[in-house]
């Protein structure tokens, strides 16, 4: 594959997040490895908090439709996936709900899931960034995928290193 198509975002919307400047960076760096790249930011993506009652009656909402169809259209997908209380963020947690019951016509639900490569990344200043980024990993990725494309792009996985955060902070 000459150019991958990789879409990149982080699991937050909070200004000065480490964890937006940790996707711009992976965005980046991924585009001088001659990706084809599309950075996108959650907060243009609003969507309630997930319901079934809801969505059993009016349907997913037009926003996770979007993002779907979006992640569908990459080879991979790129998240920096901030910390909450060892956890990933209930933002990216609601997100990757919503996306994962869209289905159109004849597919199953998760279907965006499928067949792409995904990659996490995280920065905090605290050791609890890994449990963010394993936590996210579990309930969406079970191929494997996410390894393959941390060894194809080893930075990727960045876990609360001194380096890493000084090199975040040089791309202000």
């Amino acid at each position: 594959m000459r150019h991958p198509k990789i879409l990149v975002f982080s699991g937050s919307i909070r200004g000065g997040s480490l964890n937006t400047r940790l996707a711009g960076l992976a965005a980046k760096r991924l585009a001088l490895a001659d990706a084809e790249v599309t950075r996108i930011s959650l907060a243009d993506y609003q969507m309630p908090i997930y319901d079934g009652d809801l969505e059993q009656e009016k349907g997913p909402p037009e926003a996770a439709r979007k993002l779907k169809r979006l992640m569908q259209e990459q080879h991979g997908v790129f998240i920096a996936c901030p910390e909450y209380n060892a956890g990933m963020t209930p933002l990216l947690k609601n997100t990757l709900d919503w996306v994962s019951r869209v289905a159109d016509q004849g597919e199953a639900p998760g279907i965006a899931f499928k067949n792409r490569v995904f990659c996490l990344g995280a920065a905090s200043p605290a050791l609890s960034a890994a449990f963010a980024a394993s936590s996210a990993h579990a309930p969406y990725s079970k191929s494997g995928l996410a390894h393959w494309f941390c060894r194809k792009w080893p930075w990727c996985l960045m876990l609360a290193k001194p380096l890493i955060r000084k090199a975040i902070s040089s791309t202000k």
